[in-house]
């Protein structure tokens, strides 16, 4: 390396390195929050498979059905109590709404086996899926909602 390279390398690596220093409780937080956002993901895709496994597709997806519409009511009842308790550090809210719930839940499989269903020419039984887990997940979280606002105003 040439030494005008190697010199604004190294004012490079200086001035990051000063501001990770600076900013270091911030950084630690985000890793933090990555990490446990991760370690939710790969929880909750691991519970969703194991529901698979218990409730097998014949006919109808119930495993994909029921972790999504658990997740639905779990993410509307544990929001607000998340949202209001300030003792509990945003990694660890993160690592559970975006990370275990997320995982948890899945679109893109509900949306394949939806598709799979029509193609394979169940009309009725894909579209009652289809109406099903939308209306379903969204009266899960309403439900929800109200019931993890009510805990936490006790």
């Amino acid at each position: 390396m040439e030494p005008f390279k190697t010199s604004c390398l190294k004012e490079w690596t200086y001035s990051k390195i000063g501001l990770i220093l600076q900013n270091g409780a911030n950084y630690v937080k985000i890793v933090y929050t990555y990490a446990a956002v991760a370690l939710g993901g790969a929880l909750g895709g691991a519970f969703r498979f194991i529901l698979t496994i218990i409730f097998p597709f014949h006919n109808w997806p119930w495993g994909i059905f029921t972790a999504n519409l658990g997740g639905c009511f779990l993410l509307g009842f544990l929001t607000p109590i998340l949202q209001l308790t300030k003792s509990v550090p945003l990694a660890v809210k993160k690592g559970i709404t975006v990370g275990l719930i997320g995982g948890f839940t899945t679109m893109s499989t509900f949306a394949a086996d939806t598709i799979a269903m029509l193609q394979n020419g169940h009309l009725f039984g894909g579209s009652v899926y289809l109406l099903a887990t939308v209306t379903g997940g969204m009266g899960c979280v309403a439900l929800g909602s109200v019931l993890g606002a009510r805990k936490q105003t006790r």
